[in-house]
């Protein structure tokens, strides 16, 4: 509990009483509660007992009395927590643009740490639901592992996101610089959407590079060059870049404005063809994508990006596309860029347990790696390259399945990490084993 913040709310609440009570501006769900209630006159009557019963339970501390609306106590009762066994409550906010982020807890074990952010759109705009995304970064050194919508309250109009990191120097002594870039929102069906672009003219006039390559599943190396060939309507400000041909490939390029990162762009289309009978030829099943500056220069930080450029190959005869059209399908959203940053000191860092072993991975012997388990996950520091396989942990209420999440081969001494996170805390005190691919490894 916050006693300051909870002893503020609390006199505020108990000096409003001497007052004319004006209807708070809250959600619509709370405020049609608050309508069913009495007359003012009644509510003097009945608040103020309940208030200085708060008060006395604040003093008391029984946080029963204390629980509010986006705080870890909420979000507790509210959902399914998955590390809520092991995080800490802290408070944190900041405003920007009519948004409010608050983290809400926090946790830190060796080199990955865990983060429940909430975030509330103060102006009641509806700006905040279940499709609504973030964009964020944190200082070097630090990956920014994931971003997950773990619950939205429909009633408060308040979502909670959980946040992993990972760092090969840990977070012990080293705060957490976060910052929050933006958020989309408001995910609109874009329907189908033809251009009337010329695209026998337009390969004819465009680019040809490369000879069909003899696997029709390689992704060309070599991209088209920028440009603008026509507006793509019913969207946020996308555009048909460029078309041409790469080793035998219809290609289409695609850009947009991006500004924050390559996963929260406005626009999230999808080319296609529909063909003189009005068939539908769809795109290679994979493509490509770059980013530039605003002077469209290449980018060497991912927050100088300013555009997003997308290439979809399709599998044509490049030499006779009359009577083709180009269309597209996906989907639209919002952008709202703004400032909140936190500074997040984890405090003293638990220990992890710490085993060295011999392995074989894929055929690979790699010897004297060392392996970090603690209540997030696993890290598996070695000298020697591998595939990334799966790992179990063996406990005495059974075994845990980890996710693979991501290798690092940028330390300067030669060595590696793997990582791999668990999807809720795990239990130390029963872990009686590590499996690795065909590996097991007993922790005593």
């Amino acid at each position: 509990m916050n006693f300051d913040r909870d002893e503020k709310h609390i006199s505020a609440a108990l000096n409003a009483l001497d007052s004319e009570i004006t209807p708070p501006d809250l959600m619509t769900g709370i405020q049609n509660k608050m309508q069913e209630t009495a007359s003012p006159v009644r509510k003097r009557r009945v608040l103020r007992p309940v208030l200085i019963a708060a008060a006395i339970a604040a003093l008391l501390g029984v946080t029963a009395f204390a629980v509010s609306i986006g705080d870890f106590n909420w979000l507790l009762g509210k959902a399914n927590v998955p590390f809520g066994n092991v995080v800490e409550e802290t408070y944190q906010s900041a405003d920007s643009n009519g948004m409010q982020f608050s983290i809400i807890a926090k946790k830190s074990y060796s080199d990955m740490s865990v983060l429940y952010v909430t975030l509330k759109d103060t102006e009641g705009l509806g700006r905040v639901n279940k499709d609504t995304k973030i964009a964020f970064r944190a200082k070097d050194g630090v990956q920014n592992c994931s971003s997950d919508l773990l619950y939205f309250d429909s009633e408060t109009g308040i979502a909670t996101f959980q946040l992993r990191f990972g760092s090969k120097e840990g977070f012990d002594g080293q705060p957490l610089k976060l910052e929050i870039e933006g958020i989309s929102y408001g995910d609109r069906d874009v329907g189908e959407i033809k251009t009337d672009i010329d695209l026998a003219g337009a390969v004819a006039n465009g680019e040809n590079i490369g000879e069909p390559y003899e696997d029709r599943t390689q992704v060309p190396s070599e991209k088209l060059a920028i440009g603008h060939l026509a507006d793509i309507a019913g969207t946020n400000s996308a555009w048909v870049s460029s078309i041409g041909v790469l080793h035998g490939y219809l290609t289409v390029q695609v850009g947009q404005p991006s500004g924050l990162d390559m996963y929260l762009n406005c626009n999230s289309l999808q080319p296609y063809l529909r063909a003189p009978d009005g068939n539908v030829v769809e795109p290679m099943p994979w493509g490509s994508g770059f980013v530039r500056t605003k002077d469209m220069q290449n980018i060497t930080d991912l927050s100088q990006a300013a555009y997003s450029f997308d290439e979809h190959y399709f599998d044509v005869n490049t030499d006779d596309l009359k009577g083709y059209t180009l269309c597209f399908k996906g989907s639209t959203r919002e952008l709202l860029k703004g400032d909140w940053k936190f500074d997040v000191d984890f405090g003293s860092i638990p220990e992890a347990i710490k085993t060295t072993a011999d392995i074989k991975i894929d055929g690979v012997q790699m010897n004297d790696v060392t392996l970090t388990l603690h209540p997030l996950g696993m890290t598996l520091t070695g000298n020697k390259y591998a595939n990334l396989v799966d790992a179990v942990v063996e406990t005495t209420h059974g075994d845990v399945e980890l996710g693979r999440s991501y290798a690092d081969f940028t330390d300067p001494n030669g060595n590696y990490q793997y990582v791999w996170q668990a999807c809720s805390a795990i239990d130390m005190d029963s872990v009686k084993a590590i499996r690795i691919g065909d590996n097991r490894i007993e922790i005593h």
